[in-house]
C-alpha cells in the first residue's frame, strides 16, 4: 500500500506538476539504508534547478526561506526536533501561496508547487496532531543498513549506480506518465496509508478528553461498573468519573486539572438539545461535528450530560482510538448512527481503486 501511494505520489509530480498533493512523505529509519538515494533520483529526472535538499530546516521554513521559491520537490534531511517548526512546515505543505523572504530583502508571495519529504534518523522526529491529515509517515527496513547488505551485496554500490543511470530514469519517467493509473485531483490527503509510525506518534498527542471518551464507552458498553447502570450523569458526576479514569490509567499528570476546566473541555464534545429548534437543525450540526457525543436532554431542570453511545462508537472509530480497529483507520468517513442509544454496528464503506 505504502508502495502504491508513493508511486502515485511521484507519478503525480511528473503529470501535473502545479497541482499540489497537500500532504508530506516522512521517512524514518536508521543511518544507511538509502535515503538520500531515493530522493537523489528524483532529483535526476525533474533536475536541480527545481529541488532543494538540506539537513537546515530553517532553509525553507526559517524567516529567511527563499530557498522554497520554484521548486518541485523539497526534501528536510536528518530532521529532528520539529516542534518548533510545526506552524510553518503546514503551510508549505498545503497552501498554494506561500511568503517568502530573502536576506536584507522584502518578503515575497509565491506559488507553492513544492513536495515535501521530510528524512530522519530519530525516533520521534515531531509530534503528530491529533487531527493531522498532511502525514504519510513509514520506517525503512534496516536490513538494507546491515553489514551484509551494505559489503557483502555491495547494496550502496549498486544503489548508486542504478541512481545515475540515464537509462533507468527514462524508464521510470515513461511508467510513471503512461502506466500508473493517478488523476490529476487525486486526493492525496483521504488515500494516505495509515501506518503503524503514524498511529505511534499521533498516540502521544491524543487531548486527554478524548482518552477520557474512550475508558467512558467502554466502561458503559461492558456494563460491569455498577456507576455506569445510569446514563445521565451531573457535571460533578462526570468530574467523579474523570478522577476514577486518572487512577485507573495512571495519568497522574492529569490530576491537576480542575472541575471547571474539565468540564469546559468536556462541553466542547456536548450537544445543548435546547439549541436547536427542530430535529433536523440539529441532525445537520451533528453530521458536521461528529465528535458531539455527549448531548444535554431538553426536558431536564438540572444540567445532566448522557452519552451516544452509537455517535461514540463511531467517533471513536473514525478517529482511529478504538482498540478494536487493529491499527487501521477508515478511509471514507462512516455514515453516523443518529438513533438516540443505538449499539448497532455499521458496516465500513470503502472505495475501490482502479489500478
Amino acid at each position: 500500500e505504502v508502495f502504491q501511494f508513493n508511486l502515485k505520489l511521484f507519478a503525480h509530480l511528473l503529470k501535473f506538476p502545479a497541482v499540489l498533493p497537500r500532504i508530506c512523505v516522512v521517512m524514518l529509519s536508521v543511518p544507511g539504508v538509502g535515503k538520500n538515494q531515493f530522493y537523489n533520483f528524483i532529483q535526476n529526472i525533474i533536475g536541480r534547478k527545481y529541488t532543494y535538499c538540506s539537513a537546515n530546516a530553517k532553509d525553507v521554513i526559517g524567516d529567511f526561506n527563499d530557498q522554497a521559491r520554484a521548486k518541485l520537490m523539497i526534501c528536510l534531511n536528518e530532521f529532528k526536533n520539529g516542534h518548533a517548526f510545526m506552524e510553518a512546515l503546514k503551510e508549505l505543505v498545503s497552501d498554494e501561496i506561500i511568503n517568502t523572504r530573502e536576506k536584507h530583502k522584502n518578503s515575497l508571495k509565491v506559488n507553492n508547487f513544492a513536495r515535501i519529504l521530510m528524512f530522519s534518523n530519530t525516533k520521534n522526529p515531531f509530534n503528530v496532531e491529533f487531527r493531522a491529515r498532511r502525514w504519510v509517515i513509514m520506517r525503512c527496513n534496516p536490513i538494507t543498513a546491515s553489514d551484509e547488505f551494505r559489503y557483502e551485496k555491495n547494496y550502496g554500490g549498486e544503489l548508486a549506480e542504478n541512481v545515475s543511470s540515464i537509462f533507468l530514469q527514462k524508464c521510470f519517467l515513461r511508467y510513471c506518465r503512461e502506466f500508473v493509473n493517478v488523476d490529476k485531483n487525486y486526493n492525496f490527503e483521504i488515500n494516505r496509508p495509515i501506518t503503524d509510525e503514524y498511529l505511534h506518534l499521533r498516540q502521544r498527542n491524543i487531548p486527554y478528553i478524548v482518552r477520557f471518551i474512550k475508558w467512558y464507552y467502554f466502561k458503559m458498553i461492558e456494563g460491569k461498573d455498577k456507576k455506569f447502570t445510569s446514563n445521565k450523569f451531573t457535571a460533578k458526576d462526570m468530574y467523579d468519573r474523570f478522577c476514577e479514569y486518572t487512577y485507573d490509567e495512571g495519568e497522574k499528570g492529569l490530576g491537576e486539572i480542575s472541575k471547571s476546566n474539565f468540564i469546559n473541555d468536556l462541553d466542547k464534545y456536548t450537544i445543548d438539545k435546547k439549541k436547536f429548534s427542530n430535529p433536523q437543525e440539529e441532525l445537520e450540526y451533528t453530521k458536521n461535528n461528529n465528535e458531539k457525543v455527549f448531548y444535554l436532554p431538553t426536558n431536564q431542570k438540572q444540567k445532566f450530560y448522557v452519552l451516544n453511545k452509537g455517535l461514540c462508537k463511531d467517533y471513536l472509530d473514525w478517529e482511529n482510538i478504538n482498540t478494536e480497529l487493529e491499527g487501521k483507520e477508515e478511509v471514507v468517513k462512516p455514515e453516523y448512527n443518529f438513533q438516540m442509544e443505538s449499539d448497532s454496528e455499521e458496516e465500513s464503506d470503502s472505495d475501490s481503486e482502479e489500478e
